[in-house]
């Protein structure tokens, strides 16, 4: 009887040993699976901010691109008037040295 006693305590230890190994494990797969979700939230995060980077990129580029198309009309544009104003003066160079003559 005390062999069988002794027995059923040992297998009461072996019990409460494997209850609180398998607590443990559990707690471990609790966190591990936080931490996973934790990191794919913040990958997914920095995939957002580098997709809105480039975005934000694309957009910059396509602004500099029309202001520099801006610029160019304008240049072209004052060329214009700068060789009319040359034809301009060489009609009135050309009519004031006609009146002298």
């Amino acid at each position: 009887e005390k062999q069988m006693r002794e027995r059923d305590e040992a297998t009461k230890r072996r019990d409460a040993a494997l209850v609180k190994k398998d607590r443990r494990l559990e707690h471990k797969e609790r966190r591990m699976k936080h931490v996973q979700d934790r990191l794919e939230r913040k990958d997914g995060r920095l995939q957002d901010r580098g997709g809105r980077l480039e975005r934000e990129l694309v957009a910059l580029k396509a602004r500099i691109e029309a202001q520099n198309q801006e610029k160019a009309k304008g240049v072209a544009g004052l060329q214009k008037e700068v060789m009319s104003l040359k034809a301009q003066l060489a009609a009135a160079t050309a009519r004031v040295a006609k009146a002298r003559a």
